[in-house]
């Protein structure tokens, strides 16, 4: 059944200190100002539709990250859901040969507690 579609909208920045570790002795750590971005979206009592974006400008370096995750939960009721999810994650200064781009599309099952 339809009810009252709820749309959710945030909005943060500030900065962020990242280190990313692929292999031992190989940590790059930094700082760099983060930009998130957020929007929730509840068309039906039991569907969630969402998006969410995360911008890491770098401030030292000429480098930028982003993460996008965009989803459709639908809940089953008795605190199990379903979740289709799509990964995109960008680096454009890779580190080890790795790609600029990379791609995943999940689908879990999941249980609320509680």
């Amino acid at each position: 059944p339809l009810h009252e579609k709820k749309i959710t909208l945030t909005i943060e920045a500030g900065l962020s200190y990242l280190l990313e570790e692929y292999t031992p002795n190989t940590a790059h750590k930094y700082i760099t100002a983060r930009v998130q971005t957020g929007i929730k979206w509840t068309p039906w009592e039991n569907v969630t539709i969402s998006d969410r974006l995360d911008l890491y400008p770098g401030i030292e370096e000429n480098e930028l990250k982003m993460r996008n995750e965009a989803s459709v939960v639908f809940d089953l009721g008795s605190g199990w859901g379903v979740d289709l999810s799509s990964v995109f994650d960008y680096n454009s200064d890779p580190t080890g040969g790795k790609k600029k781009s990379d791609h995943q599309l999940l689908l879990s099952l999941n249980f609320k507690f509680g």
